[in-house]
């Protein structure tokens, strides 16, 4: 586990952040399309790992998965891809993660409150999250950086100073002259 603390390291040093926040909930978005076999392997052996081991720290989700198994013959869905699904999900289900099979979770399972630190990865999430709801979230979280550890660098959009709704106008117009 030392090379995820050593990258999440590296990104708030990236960051400029001072210390880390704890982050209470995840999001990992990782659609067999984006991860390919690959990525499933990695999942695997991950849900090899003794529970004590494997299991997330916090309530994570993921989006709804790529196929629907009713439908798939109907859908012209090849047998690799079905196989791929089912050892992905059994992987996400060995790790912990709630399988809520919606893509709209951060919604309607566990919405963010605001000022809320959390660890979402898909933009669309963290946009949401952010604008909607007030939380403070990054684009940063992946399954290997938000497995293990609940902390994420304090920096950027989690602090207010990073956040352009808490800059005063004048500035705001400086960072963003197109909107002029």
């Amino acid at each position: 586990m030392a090379w995820a603390i050593d990258h999440q390291i590296k990104v708030g040093t990236y960051l400029g952040a001072e210390d880390f926040v704890p982050v209470s909930q995840a999001h990992i978005m990782a659609d067999t399309e984006s991860l390919g076999a690959a990525g499933v392997e990695w999942l695997e052996r991950w849900a090899k790992l003794p529970a004590a081991q494997r299991r997330v720290r916090i309530p994570t989700i993921t989006d709804p998965r790529g196929t629907d198994f009713a439908s798939a013959h109907k859908l012209k869905h090849q047998p690799w891809m079905l196989d791929l699904e089912r050892r992905a999900i059994a992987a996400f289900e060995a790790l912990g993660v709630l399988m809520t099979d919606t893509c709209i979770n951060y919604q309607t399972i566990m919405p963010p409150v605001r000022g809320e630190h959390c660890a979402y990865g898909d933009t669309g999430v963290v946009i949401y999250s952010n604008s909607v709801c007030g939380a403070r979230l990054e684009l940063r979280g992946r399954p290997l950086r938000v497995k293990r550890g609940a902390d994420r660098p304090h920096a950027a959009l989690r602090l207010s100073s990073g956040r352009a709704s808490a800059c005063d106008a004048a500035r705001r117009d400086k960072l963003h002259p197109l909107v002029n």
